[in-house]
């Protein structure tokens, strides 16, 4: 998605105007702290950004606000409310992925997802909401992920052991994910 959205911003820079674009490090964008909200505000008064576009993982756009400059974030925690945000309609693709197994005849449904993750829960709360028409009971497991390895929420096991521990709860079960996030998982 992330790739796909900057060459979508890159041509269209070419086509309307000449653009700067300025890749922020990891070092600075991968802290989920005040301290990081800062670093990268800090950064983009002293370039003079006229705007910003970019993920925001911190719990507060306080320091965007500040700038005074237009925002359009990608949040994986939560939506902006005082900024335009970046987003799917997760909430839609829940809703298809449940009708997608249950048109096919399954009615053992469970969903794995990311805690704290916008997608993932709205993804969760189409699928769920879908299931529930039909009187199918969803069963949950999620993890935590730090940036960027996975952690089971609450537990020791490793991450393909809590996957291991959902499917043989269901007998015949399948999944569908991407990458390594098996989001939707079903048994006929």
């Amino acid at each position: 998605f992330d790739r796909r959205l900057l060459r979508g911003l890159v041509r269209y820079s070419k086509e309307n105007g000449d653009w700067l674009f300025y890749r922020m490090p990891s070092y600075l964008t991968g802290r989920n702290d005040e301290e990081g909200a800062r670093t990268i505000a800090s950064w983009a008064k002293k370039w003079k950004a006229d705007a910003i576009i970019g993920r925001w993982n911190f719990p507060s756009t306080s320091e965007l606000e500040k700038l005074g400059i237009p925002v359009v974030l990608q949040n994986l925690q939560n939506r902006s409310e005082m900024f335009s945000n970046l987003t799917g309609e997760y909430v839609k693709t829940g809703e298809l992925a449940a009708n997608f197994f249950i048109k096919r005849g399954f009615h053992n449904l469970a969903y794995f997802g990311v805690k704290k993750s916008i997608w993932s829960e709205e993804r969760l709360e189409g699928f769920r909401k879908t299931a529930e028409k039909y009187s199918i009971n969803v069963s949950v497991s999620t993890i935590v992920v730090i940036n960027g390895l996975a952690m089971t929420a609450g537990s020791s096991p490793s991450f393909f052991a809590k996957i291991g521990n959902v499917l043989g709860k269901i007998p015949g079960a399948k999944f569908v994910g991407k990458n390594f996030f098996p989001l939707l998982i079903a048994a006929q």
